[in-house]
């Protein structure tokens, strides 16, 4: 589900200090962008960061709840996204 107004307006304040962030509904989620690069993923108000091979370790070290994940033709994609924040303060 897309982020509620609130929880978007809540991002765009906290996340103010990397630059241009904005987001933009996708796949029946949010995306969110800094100066047009998508790094993470908003699904049901719960914040979720792209990961990659260089950061890959650090978050699964750090994991405390699964993945968001995507499947592409009923096979899963690799493009994981660990849950970052499960407590907007509102």
């Amino acid at each position: 589900m897309v982020a509620s107004a609130e929880f978007g307006s809540y991002l765009g304040d906290e996340l103010s200090a990397l630059g241009a962030v904005s987001l933009r509904p996708m796949f029946g989620k949010t995306g969110v962008f800094c100066d047009g690069v998508m790094f993470a993923m908003v699904n049901d108000n719960e914040l979720y960061l792209r990961v990659d091979s260089q950061n890959r370790d650090a978050f699964a070290e750090a994991a405390s709840a699964p993945s968001l994940n995507y499947s592409k033709q009923r096979r899963p994609d690799h493009r994981s996204f660990p849950l970052a924040s499960t407590s907007p303060p509102f």
